[in-house]
């Protein structure tokens, strides 16, 4: 069963599930601009227990999804802050994306591909 991480302010921020993969679900225009990268808070990433073994993004609004090991994460990571406490970015070229579509967006082609494939 998935735990719910907090902020340190108290702010739902996502949720770790028993495989120690941190998951938070965004909005495509909560994407840090320049450079393009997904920021986290430090001491989530730093404090979440269980340990963070790998990290999801879920855009609900494009249906992306990207991925990345801890290890990988924090060889790459960078820190910044822009008014909003201390955190971590992960620029795109790190991450793992795809996009998923759920069987009801799909067309007939689509879905038979998903079946095909176990999806």
């Amino acid at each position: 069963m998935d735990s719910i991480v907090y902020s340190d302010s108290g702010k739902v921020v996502g949720s770790i599930n028993e495989s120690g993969i941190f998951t938070k679900i965004v909005k495509a225009s909560n994407m840090l601009r320049s450079p393009k990268a997904w920021c986290f808070d430090v001491s989530t990433i730093d404090n979440t227990s269980p340990p963070i073994k790998g990290l999801k993004i879920i855009v609900e609004d494009t249906k992306t999804e990207y991925e990345v090991g801890i290890n990988k994460f924090r060889k790459h990571a960078g820190t910044l802050d822009r008014g909003y406490g201390k955190q971590y970015y992960l620029t795109l070229e790190h991450w793992y994306s795809y996009t998923s579509m759920l069987l009801e967006d799909a067309t007939p082609e689509d879905t038979e591909f998903q079946i095909k494939m176990g999806l």
